[in-house]
């Protein structure tokens, strides 16, 4: 192998080498944003369970709902 072939054969291991960690770089960016979108949806499910519970507080307050449910009653 002549030296020119070694330098080629190094040049491409090199850029191979280059574009491996940039991938790896951009799969890591890529599951870092896919992480955040899943927590905002969970966090954004919790606020909506939260809310839709403080309405039917309210509206119990209020005595748009009933208190308690046949089967509590019952007990």
């Amino acid at each position: 192998m002549t030296f020119t072939q070694m330098l080629l054969v190094g040049a491409i291991g090199g850029v191979a080498g280059v574009l491996g960690i940039a991938l790896a770089i951009i799969l890591a960016l890529l599951a870092l944003d896919l992480a955040d979108r899943i927590r905002d949806r969970i966090h954004n499910a919790a606020t909506a369970v939260r809310a839709r519970a403080a309405f039917r507080a309210t509206r119990r307050d209020i005595g748009a709902l009933p208190t308690a449910s046949p089967t509590r009653e019952r007990r």
